[in-house]
């Protein structure tokens, strides 16, 4: 968020300045060059002392800035209440940044009471002065009815200019729509289209979904090279499903060769994340030496993480571990509370152990 508050068109900075002070537009300008450049260079009290006496003179750019600075706490204490008045200010004297910016306060409530209306108003206004991040908040309250009257082609059009604008995150969002059919008719290939625009803008969720559609030939030819090459780009991202689904390639082995390790690694990333199934597998893997060394303690730590997430499996082999002593001190009292628990979901080793105890 503090990036998109500081990162405004230099074009259009140069053009305001002249319009707006004459002859000492030029001086205005370098004097915004410097203080962004300080800012890049993370020498933020520098392009506030800079700043700072632009915006007491009514430059909208540099009160923009000022307001950011107060919205956000850098070398200032945070003021919400502040920083609206500022944006407020800067948006009247038709501040591109601050419109949007003082949209979204009316949105989030931030500084103001929460106003859907005004919050519409002003960011609908930046959108179609083609300020990209705008579009998809436009998109969203369309979609919601916020401020507006609910309208799903008005919804549609501004997601497609964002994701035009080269947001994946959006592009993933209107994929999901034809392809669920929320909102629209099920429409697999232009959720494909979707799909794989926003995964090529690196959008870690669509990489994943396109690689499970090559991986079943839904929409696309069968492709398992390139859907491994987007599983492997979605779990560099740290995306948890598919570094998990990573794990269970490599450890069934039918699209690669299988690898133990390397599958157990791709879990263990996974379960480092808090991924339930994931935590289990690993566990599995130091418990067993597959993949991982031969480890009771780390196998126990896992198992335990997995069963407090409910995993039944993991609740049975914690139990086991209790009352065993493998991993963690003998405590019967409990082995039987993690082997009752995972009884009452099924689980039919655990209710032969739990009688077998009795």
């Amino acid at each position: 968020m503090e990036a998109e508050k500081l990162e405004y068109g230099k074009a259009m900075r140069k053009f305001i300045c002249l319009i707006l002070l004459g002859v000492a537009s030029f001086s205005c300008y370098a004097n915004i060059e410097r203080a962004e450049l300080a800012m890049e260079n993370g020498d933020y009290a520098a392009a506030f002392a800079i700043i700072e006496p632009l915006a007491d003179g009514g430059d909208p750019d540099a009160i923009s800035y000022l307001a950011s600075f107060y919205d956000e706490g850098i070398v200032v204490d945070k003021d919400h209440a502040k920083a609206f008045n500022l944006y407020k200010q800067a948006a009247e004297l038709g501040n591109v940044r601050a419109q949007f910016n003082l949209g979204l306060s009316y949105y989030a409530g931030l500084g103001t009471d929460i106003n859907y209306e005004l919050a519409f108003k002003w960011l609908l206004k930046t959108a179609e002065q083609g300020f990209v991040p705008a579009y998809d908040v436009v998109g969203t309250m369309y979609s919601k009815g916020l401020g507006v009257e609910k309208n799903i082609q008005e919804k549609i059009k501004w997601y497609q200019l964002a994701v035009e604008g080269g947001s994946g995150e959006v592009g993933y969002v209107l994929a999901s729509m034809y392809y669920y059919g929320t909102d629209v008719p099920k429409d697999l290939p232009l959720a494909v289209t979707y799909f794989s625009k926003a995964a090529n803008l690196n959008n870690p969720d669509a990489q994943y979904s396109m690689a499970l559609l090559y991986a079943n030939g839904e929409g696309v030819e069968l492709n398992n090279q390139e859907s491994m090459r987007l599983l492997n780009l979605a779990a560099e991202q740290q995306l948890v499903e598919a570094q998990y689904y990573l794990g269970e390639v490599y450890r069934v082995g039918q699209v690669v060769k299988k690898d133990p390790t390397v599958s157990c690694d791709w879990f263990q990333l996974a379960a480092d994340q808090g991924h339930a199934e994931a935590q289990a597998k690993v566990a599995y893997c130091f418990f067993k030496g597959a993949g991982k060394p031969l480890n009771y303690e780390e196998a126990a730590h896992y198992f335990l993480l997995a069963a407090e997430q409910g995993h039944s499996t993991a609740q049975y082999l914690i139990g086991i571990m209790y009352g065993s002593g493998l991993g963690l001190p003998i405590d019967y009292v409990e082995a039987k509370k993690w082997l009752s628990l995972s009884a009452a979901k099924g689980n039919v080793k655990a209710k032969e152990k739990l009688a077998s105890m009795r």
